[in-house]
């Protein structure tokens, strides 16, 4: 008999989590980017990616929240399907 969550309450799990680490990252990067342009550095949410055929207009802060989100939900994922 396998222990652990069903697949659809670690969905759930993993998808807030994954949720709230894109609103604390994305909190903590427009605190970081407040800072640096304070101090005349160029922004961490200039395009750093630029695809203008595909529309694609990446930042080095999207790329970290979307890396945080991600982590965070694969983390719980996994953490949350317990030990057989």
């Amino acid at each position: 008999m396998a222990t652990g969550r069903s697949a659809s309450v670690r969905l759930g799990l993993a998808l807030g989590a994954g949720f709230g680490a894109a609103v604390l990252a994305a909190i903590a990067l427009g605190i970081l980017d407040l800072y640096v342009t304070g101090h005349g550095q160029p922004s961490v949410l200039r395009p750093w990616i630029d695809w203008p055929d595909a529309g694609v207009h990446l930042s080095r802060g999207d790329v970290v929240m979307y890396l945080a989100a991600c982590l965070a939900g694969l983390g719980t994922w996994f953490a949350a399907a317990g030990r057989s």
